[in-house]
């Protein structure tokens, strides 16, 4: 029997109730910029294979212009809650998830339960392979904004069109639904996934999730209702950033082989362990197991680790 997720909060709420008073703006600041100005740890986080997990280096460019950003929003930090977020945010995008945690955790002290801060918390808390932590901020900030007006949130890394697709409430909903699968929870992945599907604005967050709440719920025993969910998908969508879903869709309806889906797919790209690792969920559905391991394996040889396929693929491994 699961447990109901206002249960599961009920040990985060004690907590925060316990907590000492928030702390002054200005300690909060300091102790967030002292959180930015230590060098960055080399081991970011260990796989659940037990691999250490070292820090990509941004290229040059990336470096300076993520850079630049932070030194700008931490320079203006204060009550002001996006300075916090994008704060953590471009600590992220410089591959430094354990400092991203932490400066996200003093924005939580000094602003409360807030659901954002959460949302990008639980989203690092995943990438450094907590899934516990994840799921309970993210829940927590579901109960907080699930009655709210919907917002565009804005794009850290924009498509080629610079045009953002997702919500807060589908973000928060997308990444409480991953952390349940990356645990074994299927059936509450499926949920997750298929609420975030219901709201969904646009064609690129409906054919995200739409492919996870498809392998949700093959997982969990139900390949009939998994190919109901994904009927809608067509080979003509308006699809501008999440073209390796919508490909995997079409494969797992008989529509696409998988050579087309791997097609154009560059090694050492956030699209090379999300293809691979969907390739490999259509081999288990068809009960090829050994050749879904070895593409579950041929993912985790890579180095792209924080990439969801990635992390989807060592969850599955420690369960095959």
């Amino acid at each position: 029997m699961r447990t109901s997720p206002l249960a599961r909060l009920a040990p985060l709420c004690l907590l925060v109730a316990c907590q000492s008073d928030p702390p002054s703006v200005p300690d909060a600041v300091a102790r967030a910029r002292a959180i930015a100005a230590q060098p960055p740890s080399a081991t970011q986080a260990t796989s659940l294979q037990g691999r250490a997990l070292k820090r990509r280096q941004p290229s040059a460019s990336a470096e300076l212009e993520h850079s630049a950003a932070l030194d700008l929003s931490l320079a203006i930090l204060g009550r002001d809650r996006s300075a916090w977020v994008w704060s953590g945010r471009q600590l992220a995008y410089l591959g430094r998830y354990r400092a991203a945690v932490e400066l996200f955790s003093v924005g939580l002290e000094l602003f409360g339960e807030d659901d954002v801060l959460l949302r990008h918390r639980g989203h690092r808390y995943i990438t450094l392979r907590d899934f516990g932590a994840a799921e309970r901020d993210l829940e927590l900030a579901w109960e907080l904004v699930k009655d709210e007006a919907d917002t565009i949130e804005p794009d850290g890394l924009p498509n080629e069109a610079g045009i953002p697709r997702s919500t807060q409430k589908t973000n928060v909903l997308y990444h409480l639904a991953l952390a349940r699968y990356l645990r074994g929870d299927f059936e509450g992945a499926a949920k997750a996934w298929s609420e975030c599907l219901e709201i969904s604005p646009n064609d690129d967050m409906r054919v995200a999730a739409a492919y996870w709440l498809a392998n949700s719920l093959r997982r969990d025993g139900r390949p009939e209702e998994a190919l109901r969910r994904i009927a809608f998908v067509r080979p003509e969508m308006d699809i501008i950033e999440n073209d390796s879903y919508h490909r995997l869709l079409l494969h797992f309806r008989g529509e696409l082989d998988a050579a087309g889906v791997l097609d154009n797919v560059e090694s050492g790209t956030l699209a090379s362990p999300t293809v691979t690792y969907g390739l490999a969920q259509e081999l288990l559905h068809q009960g090829r197991v050994e050749e879904a391991r070895e593409a579950l394996l041929l993912v985790t040889r890579g180095e792209v680790w924080a990439a969801f396929g990635y992390i989807a693929a060592e969850a599955d491994i420690a369960r095959l």
